[in-house]
């Protein structure tokens, strides 16, 4: 892949020194500068240093291991120093090409070697770090497999209920018209002629539902990206309709148009024409007919069965999902990103900035407390760190390891972390006084017998540290994971972080002082970076897209099971009505009551109706266990969705078939008898 304009990187732009270039991703490019072709060899400014723009990348690139699943703006040289002895940090992921004829197991095999030298050779930073291949497609797809899968599946039975009901259709089509068949076949017409004839018929009907399906599918993929599709679908937001979507689409219309019309096609040419003929032009519906539908029907309704118990397990686990604690309280905060430039802001010059800009944000009306966190809760980053235990010793490559965060005094409480034990960071913690920490509450009963673990002492980042307070543990990495150990340090008694992200616990609406924070970050240094501004309602939200997504989609597909299948038992009560007004005209001659047609039409529809949900519940019990990763609190064998979906299904087929059943009943039986 080369740059759309420009170059690339070369060998000479990744070494410490080199000039400071950079390479643009296409969105950026048009976002930014107006697609300009001449922003090839200027320069621009990043982190305040003057930055050489050598190439954009074409559209079509697309970054495979993007973070937090959005796409970069700009790419620049690692320019990573090889002199520096640094063996500390396991952060980078490296994608290469295998040499021809090689396997991804046989690099994997290659790399555990290498691993195994670098821990037998610096057994402090490399003791059980290993190194481990996989194909790119794998680690792409990966995590979003088994939900693909899942709704592939979903979209599979909704097809498979809607070409049932054509297949009815047609059957019933058939049926009403055996006389017309019966007078082609005797005017010479093949019985080939006459099944191609009805098979176009079929196919015809198929990519006419298709050619509509296709209209829907291109205003239903707005709503897939505000559904969050990028997240699954692990792609820039956009679900494309192109030229691969139109031909898979056709031909599974033509495939599903003749696989479920061809039944239908030899049962309406089969029988002989001289017994039809001779029926004087009645239609006559063979017992053959009659189980081909009930069998249909049966199948829809097994299949909704399976898509209705579906939809409750994944309705009910996201409810779960959304009542789970995440540690904080995330309503009446507002949440935003600076980072501030090396180039501007050398170490320690970021600290006296972020106490003014506190100061600042602290005055602000509506505010009531602010404070800051290097990683906000519920971001895919991560940084665990190994610590010591003071008086423990632990054998190389099993130092305990706990995710560490640098936050600013202020900071639990305007989050609303609760405080579980000691106290929380105060002003008076500075780089003068005794270095503090504070940890989560996992992590104290983990390493303290019953969680006492205030006035203990841990060493983190060669510094001995007396923790000072115990507080809730917080969901940093989803609230469908366990909280990790943590371990939080006062940003002013370590190494600042550039780029820090503030809460503001607000009265009222948190974006109602939106444009209030810019001004005051305007005001401290005018050429400051703000970022992400939202709500933490928003950020926990933001978390949840995925099971949201799933949820949707899998309920929507339920919802149009559900109908298909309604419409499909609904039919066939209508059209065995039809066939058999004569035959009611007779029932109620011969003294058959109103109730007595209304319970024979009931059954019609219900006895197949209760053999599909028998049918579904067994489907069911065995496919449901696809859905146990991605199911929280849950069991895949949850009895509330084994129970709601068959009963919700049978009240609206119960509801579909009454009435056409009482209609029935209303037949005034002199004009049935006169009924061919």
């Amino acid at each position: 892949m080369s740059p759309a304009i420009g170059r690339d990187f070369r060998a000479d732009d990744d070494v410490p020194d080199a000039p400071r270039v950079v390479i643009l991703s296409h969105g950026f490019w048009r976002r930014r500068f107006a697609a300009d072709p001449s922003i090839v060899g200027r320069v621009i400014h990043l982190n305040s240093m003057p930055t050489e723009v050598i190439g954009v990348l074409p559209a079509s690139f697309y970054h495979p291991l993007p973070d937090n699943w959005r796409q970069p703006d700009v790419y620049v040289p690692f320019r990573l120093d090889r002199a520096e002895n640094n063996r500390g940090g396991h952060y980078l992921q490296a994608i290469g090409r295998v040499r021809e004829g090689s396997t991804a197991a046989e690099a994997g095999a290659e790399l555990a070697v290498i691993a195994s030298a670098l821990e037998r050779d610096y057994p402090r930073t490399n003791t059980g770090r290993g190194a481990a291949a996989r194909p790119l497609l794998e680690a792409m797809t990966g995590e979003a497999r088994t939900p693909l899968l899942v709704l592939l599946g979903a979209v599979a039975l909704v097809l498979l209920i809607a070409c049932a009901n054509l297949a009815n259709l047609l059957l019933a089509r058939a049926t009403a018209r055996q006389k017309e068949i019966a007078v082609r076949r005797a005017l010479g017409a093949s019985r080939l002629q006459l099944v191609r004839q009805c098979l176009a018929e079929s196919v015809l009907l198929s990519c006419a539902g298709s050619a509509c399906g296709l209209a829907l599918a291109a205003a239903a993929t707005r709503a897939l990206v505000a559904l969050g599709a990028d997240r699954v679908l692990r792609g820039d937001g956009g679900v494309p309709l192109d030229w691969r979507v139109l031909l898979f689409t056709l031909g599974l219309a033509f495939a599903t148009g003749v696989l479920f019309g061809i039944g239908p096609a030899l049962s309406s040419t089969a029988d002989g024409v001289e017994a039809t003929l001779r029926d004087g032009g009645r239609a006559s519906e063979g017992r053959i007919h009659r189980r081909a539908q009930q069998a249909l029907i049966v199948s829809e309704v097994a299949l909704t069965i399976v898509l209705l118990v579906s939809a409750g397990l994944l309705v009910k686990s996201f409810w779960r999902l959304a009542h789970v604690n995440p540690g904080f309280e995330p309503a009446h905060v507002l949440t935003l990103r600076t980072s501030l430039p090396i180039a501007r802001y050398p170490e320690g010059d970021q600290i006296p900035f972020y106490q003014r800009l506190a100061d600042r944000l602290r005055t602000l009306p509506g505010v009531r407390r602010t404070g800051a966190i290097n990683i906000l809760p519920l971001d895919v980053n991560y940084s665990c760190d190994g610590f010591q235990i003071s008086g423990r010793a632990f054998l190389p490559g099993q130092e305990p390891c706990a995710e560490s965060r640098s936050v600013t005094a202020g900071y639990f409480e305007a989050l609303g972390v609760p405080l579980v034990s000691g106290r929380t960071f105060a002003a008076a913690d500075t780089e003068r006084s005794q270095p503090v920490t504070i940890v989560s509450r996992s992590m104290a009963e983990a390493f303290w017998p019953g969680g006492n673990a205030v006035g203990q002492h841990l060493t983190y980042q060669r510094v001995v540290r007396e923790i000072v307070g115990v507080v809730a543990d917080v969901k940093h990495f989803g609230l469908d994971s366990a909280a990790p150990f943590e371990l939080y340090t006062v940003h002013t008694q370590q190494p600042s972080y550039h780029t820090m992200s503030w809460v503001l616990q607000i009265d009222g609406d948190p974006l109602s002082v939106a444009a209030l924070v810019r001004r005051e970050l305007s005001a401290l240094d005018p050429e400051g970076p703000i970022s992400a501004l939202k709500t933490m309602d928003d950020q926990v939200t933001q978390s949840t897209t995925e099971p949201r997504f799933r949820m949707t989609l899998i309920a929507v597909f339920a919802a149009i099971a559900l109908l298909l299948s309604l419409i499909g038992v609904a039919g066939v009560v209508a059209y065995a009505v039809s066939r058999r007004t004569h035959e009611i005209g007779v029932r109620m001659a011969l003294g058959a009551s109103r109730h007595d047609v209304t319970s024979l039409m009931l059954r019609q529809g219900l006895l197949p109706t209760a053999g599909g949900v028998v049918l579904g519940l067994v489907g069911a019990a065995g496919l449901t266990r696809l859905l146990s990763g991605l199911l929280f609190g849950v069991s895949p064998n949850d009895a509330a969705a084994f129970v709601v979906a068959p009963l919700l299904l049978s009240a609206a087929a119960l509801g579909a078939t009454y009435f056409t059943a009482v209609r029935a009943a209303a037949i005034d039986p002199m004009i049935a008898l006169r009924t061919e």
